[in-house]
């Protein structure tokens, strides 16, 4: 026993232990993204960031211009990626590339604050915490607004948060909040928080310079597209408190054609599977007040209690807004679980700052409940120690591995095993759950002989401690099993095939179809990544939302100038266009009778851009001239 705790001992001062650990973290979300990059099918929203943003950084249309693309979010979460596809070509390869650096460069802002402020032990646990969770790893795959601000946030707390923060590393953290601001209108309340926290945290001269800078940022770039970007203003504030808006506020009339979801009592069943996906995160909100000590004459102590505070006010702000516009106004229901992923690395770092401590003495009655809350709220929410379990593991998608080579893409676990070592399906899911059965049973084992001593040997716990460990142990095994089993449930856009060469394929057909400058009507209604492969296409812009921006009936011009469009302008368009793009599954009767074959050539369709399903090839028509 006592070489075993020498040997302990030694293992645990390891000075370059927790960093090889981090950086193998790292490595492990490299390796779990670089799968859901290639393998994910490319939703409607990551396509809008794409083209849109691309359309914004050539010049072709500028934010929230009259008839031009409606801009539904701040102009950052355009621009930016339409500048990387300036820089480093258009396409979706180039954006999930940018995701993933993205993703890196948040893994790597979250283990140097959660470093700083708790330990490079509780660093490592951070990264971890983020690449096991397969629900925010996909999340951060796609190039959508989600890692950006993401990244942009973590290290806008990477620069401010705790003591002995320099000028230029305040100056960056309100610089960056102040972009988050342009960048997502839903993020606005991060700047002001943060800017108080600046003004209690590093005093008067720090907190009225990072006023200054966060308000410049902001009126800058109002001020570059003033007034127009009031329409999107005029969307957030009630027309009741802001009548000096109405021009701006969209008055054409019509019926939306999409509306939102009626959930007839589902409300709960949606916050129930976004707490879920989000463990770790609502846990540190509950854990920190649990865990927290304060010790008014620690100057530690304070500015943890600082950073506890702010952290756990923006969580709830943050969480609050979101629950009540996707749930009470019910914008997007469903859309829920994805915006957690804005905030989520926050609640991450009050659960770092609540396991700093965790492990120091508090009373007994405190650290009963939070051990209580830390073993029971993941079963509460439905993490089953037994096959259940072992078959959601068994769902998780991870990166293709063939013949141990790397393929683009992912598979689920079961199938990955079963192709690696020629298992059969049955045999894997009995394996799977054996192992999960003998460690629980053999946990609890030598949980309860540790246990025994303990009331046997007080003194000699007291010295080393045993229980502790292995109910650390205990906690840390089950809720990461419960981050990857709940992260799980996210199977939204699962694919497996490789999707950015699906795209590919398909713009080097639509390339040598369409010629540059082509009058393109857009009928897919989906991602409209395979727009980014044509040079210089011109399209009708209402139409990149699909039935978002659609209306039934209203004044043509007025929704054109706002963005939207009707069954009219469709008839329209449909005239004008050189060349008429519709995806299979939505080759609709209406659109069938209006292409006459006296009038229009009809091309071979393209191969489909999700491989996954056949009906996403896109048929393509050329008006006879």
């Amino acid at each position: 026993m006592k070489s075993i705790d020498s040997f302990a001992h030694r293992v645990i001062r390891a000075r370059f232990l927790p960093e090889v650990l981090a950086l193998l973290g790292g490595l492990a979300y490299l390796i779990h993204a670089w799968g859901h990059v290639h393998g994910q099918v490319s939703v409607l929203d990551e396509g809008l960031y794409l083209f849109k943003g691309y359309q914004f950084a050539l010049g072709n249309y500028q934010p929230f211009q009259d008839y031009g693309p409606l801009t539904n979010h701040m102009p950052l979460s355009f621009l930016i990626p339409g500048w990387v596809q300036v820089i480093f070509g258009a396409g979706l390869r180039t954006a999930r590339y940018y995701a993933l650096c993205l993703g890196i460069l948040l893994v790597v802002g979250l283990w140097v604050a959660s470093r700083r402020f708790a330990s490079p032990w509780w660093a490592a646990i951070g990264v971890w915490a983020v690449a096991l969770n397969p629900a925010l790893v996909k999340i951060y795959s796609q190039a959508t607004s989600q890692v950006l601000i993401s990244a942009m946030l973590i290290w806008a707390l990477a620069f401010t948060l705790g003591d002995g923060r320099k000028p230029w590393q305040l100056f960056l953290g309100t610089l960056l909040g102040g972009l988050i601001v342009l960048t997502r209108i839903n993020m606005v309340p991060f700047l002001p928080l943060l800017i108080a926290y600046i003004f209690w945290q590093h005093g008067r001269k720090s907190g009225y310079w990072s006023l200054i800078i966060g308000v410049m940022v902001v009126l800058l770039g109002h001020a570059i597209y003033w007034p127009d970007i009031l329409k999107l203003w005029s969307n957030w504030i009630p027309a009741s408190l802001t009548p000096f808006l109405n021009s701006f506020r969209e008055a054409a009339g019509g019926e939306p054609v999409w509306g939102p979801v009626n959930l007839s009592g589902s409300r709960f069943l949606i916050l129930f599977s976004s707490l879920r996906m989000n463990l770790l995160s609502v846990l540190g909100l509950i854990s920190f007040y649990l865990a927290f000590q304060f010790n008014s004459k620690s100057r530690e102590g304070k500015t943890d209690l600082k950073i506890g505070l702010f952290l756990s006010v923006l969580y709830l702000i943050l969480m609050a807004m979101h629950i009540w516009a996707s749930l009470g106004l019910e914008y997007c229901p469903y859309c829920l679980k994805n915006y957690f992923a804005f905030f989520h690395l926050v609640g991450l770092l009050l659960f770092i700052l609540a396991g700093k401590y965790a492990l120091r003495r508090t009373s007994f009655f405190r650290r009963v409940v939070l051990v209580l809350i830390l073993i029971f709220v993941p079963i509460a929410l439905g993490l089953e120690l037994n096959s259940s379990l072992s078959a959601s593991l068994l769902k998780t998608q991870v990166p293709r591995l063939s013949n141990l080579r790397w393929e683009p893409g992912t598979l689920s676990l079961l199938h990955t095993i079963r192709r690696n070592f020629r298992l059969t399906s049955n045999e894997i899911q009995i394996g799977t759950s054996l192992l999960l059965n003998a460690f629980i049973i053999s946990f609890a084992l030598v949980f309860l002989y540790y246990a025994v001593m303990v009331l046997c040997y007080r003194e000699r716990f007291i010295r080393r401690n045993y229980l502790g460990a292995f109910l650390g142990v205990f906690i840390g095994i089950e809720l990461a099993l419960a981050t990857i089993a709940f992260g799980n449930i996210y199977r939204n856009y699962d694919c497996g095939e490789d999707i950015i060469t699906a795209h590919e394929k398909v713009g080097e057909y639509l390339v040598k179809r369409i010629p540059v400058d082509s009058l393109v009507y857009w009928g897919v209604g989906r991602s409209p990544v395979p727009l980014l492969y044509l040079s210089n296409v011109k399209t009708y812009p209402p139409q990149l939302n699909g039935d978002y921006t659609l209306r039934d009936g209203g004044d043509s011009d007025e929704l054109l100038r706002f963005g939207y469009w009707n069954g009219q302008l469709a008839i329209n368009w449909l005239a004008d266009a050189d060349y008429i793009m519709v995806e299979k599954r939505n080759y609709s009767s209406t659109v069938a009778e209006f292409l006459d074959p006296s009038h229009y050539d009809e091309f071979e369709s393209t191969t489909p851009t999700d491989p996954c399903r056949e009906d996403s090839s896109i048929l393509i028509f050329r008006r006879i001239p």
